[in-house]
């Protein structure tokens, strides 16, 4: 890994994901990039249309907060990490959206909490939005994550569907920094379907210069038996690759991904 942004809003959820993102730079040896939105203030013109307007004082308390962020995760990490603050007016999920096209990270990371925590079934979360609209490999930390080097990542697949080899073998590149055995994950009717087995042939053959397992679970409900598996073995990683839904369906749905993020305590990455 070469580039690493870490988003934040001076919450206490996501001041700890930036500890966690500057302990993963200095372990990987990635620039870090402390990314904040500040949120644009607004006026009336005499047509009564709402108009952002420049407010440089609050820029300038972003960037001296940010200053002082990357400061201290520079002492954390004796620094041997690069930190550079980035603060962008806009919404949330458009800065982090553009930034994130303009940087090319190797990977995003986010808190799974902001300011206001999610209540269930209430859709608005940042980390939420972002499912599916950032095109950059996306790590959402749980607060009470702590880090500590990856030794067993589980790797969630979906065989049924067509598997996209690009994106597969991006995952297996920036997971050979970590250094961690592979569990290939999938939840199918049944195991001993040709079409399965096919699929698991092939992941062997991408997989066999590196340490891996394939669990290929019968049931239906993949986030039941994904979550089961990984913790019953002690998983520290997840790794999933988010399916693309119109806009009506991400409204009315909650996705595997979105329930993944919101019920497990493990770090997992979305991989688009």
């Amino acid at each position: 890994m070469k580039k690493i942004i870490c988003t934040t809003d001076f919450s206490r959820a996501s001041s700890k994901v930036c500890r966690y993102a500057a302990q993963l730079a200095a372990q990987t040896g990635a620039e870090l990039y402390l990314l904040h939105a500040s949120h644009p203030s607004y006026t009336f013109n005499p047509d009564l249309q709402v108009m952002p307007v420049e407010d440089v004082s609050v820029e300038l308390y972003y960037q001296a907060r940010l200053k002082r962020l990357a400061a201290r995760l520079t002492r954390l990490t004796e620094g041997t990490v690069y930190i550079e603050p980035v603060n962008r007016v806009g919404l949330a999920a458009d800065v982090i959206a553009e930034t994130t096209a303009l940087f090319k990270p190797d990977l995003l990371l986010m808190s799974t909490v902001g300011q206001l925590p999610r209540s269930p079934g209430v859709f608005g979360n940042v980390a939420s939005e972002m499912i599916g609209k950032v095109t950059v490999p996306t790590m959402f930390v749980p607060p009470r994550a702590g880090f500590k080097p990856y030794e067993n990542v589980y790797v969630g697949i979906d065989v049924t569907e067509k598997i996209d080899a690009v994106a597969l073998q991006q995952m297996i590149d920036r997971l050979k920094a970590f250094k961690a055995v592979i569990t290939i994950f999938t939840v199918v009717k049944n195991p001993e379907a040709p079409a399965v087995k096919e699929v698991t042939t092939r992941l062997r053959e991408m997989l066999h210069e590196y340490p891996h397992v394939i669990d290929i679970t019968q049931g239906e409900n993949f986030a039941d038996a994904f979550l089961s598996h990984a913790h019953a073995n002690k998983a520290d990683l997840l790794v999933v690759f988010p399916k693309q839904h119109n806009w009506l369906k991400r409204w009315l749905t909650v996705s595997n991904t979105e329930e993944l993020v919101f019920r497990t305590g493990l770090p997992m990455i979305a991989i688009a």
